[in-house]
Formats: C-alpha cells, structure tokens, sequence
C-alpha cells in the first residue's frame, strides 16, 4: 500500500473491503464450478446413449388390411420380441380401405415422432401407378424398416368346383352373359395377378372390389365368387379343408402344402407377377436414431429360428436381410408394377 493511498489512513475499512472482494470471488468461484457441472451433465445426457432412446409412450403399427389377414398375423408374430427390443408396448391396429390408401394416409398425419409404422404389401407401390390421384409418393415419402416375408399365391375356385385348371378355363369361357367373378382388393397383388391371368387366358370375368383379402375369401367359401388369387399361406387351411378348390399355383415352384397342384408355368401361362412382400416402413422424415432403432429390432427378431419356422409353417418365405437390398427389390417391384398396370390398361373404379 502505498503511502498517499487513502485506505492506508484507515486500516479497518480496509480490511473490511478486502474479506467482502474475498467473499465475492468465492461465491462467484463456486457459481462458476456448478454452472459448469450442470452444462457438463446437460451435454452427456443429450449424447450417443439419449440418442439411441425410443420416444417414450406406446408404439403402433398400422395394418391396412382387415383383422385376420395373413399380413395382420404374421405382423403380431414378431410384436413381442419388438417390445423386448424397443422396451416399448407395442400395438397394432387394422385401418383397411381405399386398397391401404387410407390406412397409409392415416401412419402420414401421425406426429413424425417414429412411433407409428405402416405395414405394407404389394399395393403399397402399385397405387402410385394405378392411382395418379394419391395425396402421397410411396417410396419418397416413406423408408423401409423391414421385409418379414415374401409369398406365391394359389389360384382357388368355390368349393362346389370340380375339376382342374383346365375345366375351369373351358368353364369360364362359356359363362357368356354371366361372367365369373373374381375378388380382390384394387391395386393389390392379387388383382394384378388376376388380370394378367385373365389376359394370358383370354376369360372375360368380373373384378368385385374388396378392402382386404379376408372378407374375399369368406364369399369365395360361400359360393358368392368364383374365383381368385389367394396367398399360399392363406389357402394352406381352407384348402384342406374343402372350403376352397386349388387349381394352381403361381410360383416358381411347386409346393409340398399343395400336392398334385401344377404350377402356373407348368401350364405354360407366363405370368410374371407371382410372389408378394410383407414389409414395413417409416415415414422418410422420422428422426433417423429411431429408424435405426426399429431396423434393428425387426432384424433381431427375424432372426429368431422359432419365429423364422412359424413364418414357414404359413408357407411364407421368412423376411429380414439386409435394409439396401430390401429398399433396391422395392423399387424393382415398383418398376415391374407399373409396366404390368400401364400394358393392361388397370383403372381402379370409382
């Protein structure tokens, strides 16, 4: 201190002044040290290990077919090895119509948030080409998640049929003023194959529109359809039991759940869109951490063998894989879709 300094000629006042800048620097010391514990925390919280978090509160899966369908059952197969994986409830949810339109539309104005996923089949892609109209571009607004199976169909007739693939096409030609009636849903594998059976046959049937395959099949057993293409694993039951006639199959192979029943190439009749998928996706904009997280929860469970055998069991073709192949084949049946809707001339009536 020095000697002219003001403080010097009071010692106490001095002193004092110096524990208060003390005390100051403690406080502010101490502030500083929490203030930087409590960033330090903030910053760790919001790292790889939140990052990786499913959004909380229950998940949905939406299924835009009808209750009892075989994509409806083979999506509830994998739900509980979901909820091991994602630590989440896990519901699904059947919003059929508009051949999935409004059941995809539905998964679309759900918040973005990756916790509601759309089920998907062959439609999925087909209505980009067959519906010019749609609210949505499907493989731009929407990611895939998973393939969990693949299948064939079978051509099934009414019970009350009786004979071979080679009947019911005499038969069918000579329905003249009363056609035969086939049902599918529009836009679907089925009526896609349909059409270009009837194409390649040369048979005039009628199309009867339906939201899903199940209540097809319930007025085929009735006697009130004719005919149609039902998926491999749906028909396996019906079939056994007399409640359906199977006259073929259109695979690449024959099948040991159908002896005796020919292939549609045996035949010679070259159709080309035979099998159908059984996928999942995302809306493309959902945060990517949980896309990832759903990726690999339907990988795991996929690869389960007793989940990969019951899927078999259906004489459906277990899914999983990898993601880019799975994204790759969608665009390839995308592509094939559109040709076969554009050279048939497909309109989906209104």
């Amino acid at each position: 201190m020095s000697a002219d300094d003001p403080l010097r000629q009071f010692p106490v006042a001095a002193a004092v002044e110096r524990c208060q800048l003390e005390l100051m620097m403690i406080k502010f010391s101490r502030r500083a040290v929490l203030l930087s514990a409590i960033s330090a925390a903030a910053i760790l919280s919001a790292g790889p290990a939140s990052a990786q978090e499913m959004p909380e509160g229950t998940l949905t899966i939406i299924v835009p077919f009808p209750a009892g369908s075989m994509i409806t059952t083979t999506t509830r197969l994998l739900v509980p090895e979901l909820e091991k994986e994602l630590g989440r409830t896990i519901v699904v949810e059947n919003h059929p119509g508009a051949a999935t339109v409004l059941g995809t539309e539905h998964v679309l104005r759900a918040p973005r948030d990756g916790k509601t996923l759309l089920v998907m089949s062959n439609s999925f892609f087909v209505n980009g080409a067959l519906r010019p109209d749609l609210s949505y571009v499907p493989l731009r607004d929407f990611k895939p998640v998973a393939l969990m199976a693949s299948l064939s169909h079978a051509l099934v007739a009414r019970p009350d049929f009786k004979g071979d693939l080679e009947a019911f096409i005499a038969a069918a030609k000579k329905a003249g003023d009363r056609p035969f009636k086939f049902g599918a849903a529009p836009g679907t594998s089925n009526h896609l194959l349909s059409a270009e059976f009837l194409r390649i046959t040369g048979i005039k049937a009628a199309h009867i529109p339906y939201t899903g395959a199940a209540p097809a099949y319930t007025d085929l057993m009735g006697g009130r359809l004719d005919f149609m293409f039902a998926s491999i694993g749906d028909a396996v039951q019906p079939v056994a039991s007399g409640k359906m006639q199977a006259l073929a199959l259109a695979a690449k192979e024959s099948s040991p759940k159908f002896p005796g029943v020919p292939t549609l190439a045996e035949k010679k009749i070259p159709v080309v869109l035979t099998d159908a998928v059984y996928g999942v996706v995302a809306p493309a904009d959902i945060p990517a951490d949980v896309l990832k997280k759903w990726q690999s929860a339907f990988q795991t469970a996929l690869a389960k063998p007793e989940i990969r055998e019951k899927i078999s069991s259906w004489a459906l073709q277990p899914g999983g894989g990898d993601i880019e192949k799975f994204d790759s084949e969608l665009k390839a049946y995308s592509e094939k879709s559109a040709e076969i809707v554009k050279e048939l001339g497909l309109k989906v009536d209104k």
